[in-house]
């Protein structure tokens, strides 16, 4: 898919740690949100009313974002099984407008708390420890 918008998640792919990848990228990206806050919220606002087509475009943009993060560690977002699967959807959950807006906006956290928040997150999730269950 052909970024249009925001961050380009193949410039992460050059820096390997996790870490810092994952650093890099939510500073960008949650600047990208935050500059561009106004113009995205009543898009994101209506998207349940928009075309399939376009609801699916956006998923798709949030999956490429998230396979940028998590490239060379796990499989990418939605091929991945297990650990990766729950790692995906991590990332994609942290990628997304409404996670940054809730954050940042909802919560008041700075910038800095919502990236050092996000970046902890992720590499949480990346710990080989097996998930426990409930139930």
């Amino acid at each position: 898919m052909l970024r249009t918008w925001g961050p380009d998640p193949t410039a992460w792919l050059t820096i390997p740690d996790l870490e810092d990848r994952a650093r890099h990228a939510f500073r960008e990206l949650y600047s990208w949100f935050r500059d561009h806050a106004d113009e995205l919220y009543p898009i994101y606002r209506d998207a349940a009313a928009m075309r399939l087509s376009a609801q699916q475009a956006t998923m798709a943009g949030n999956q490429e974002l998230a396979a940028g993060l998590v490239a060379g560690h796990v499989a990418a977002p939605g091929e991945a099984e297990g650990n990766g699967r729950r790692i995906g959807a991590v990332a994609c959950h942290l990628v997304d407008f409404w996670t940054w807006r809730s954050l940042v906006v909802q919560q008041g956290l700075n910038e800095c708390a919502a990236v050092n928040a996000a970046v902890r997150m992720l590499t949480a999730m990346v710990d080989d420890r097996p998930s426990s269950t409930l139930g």
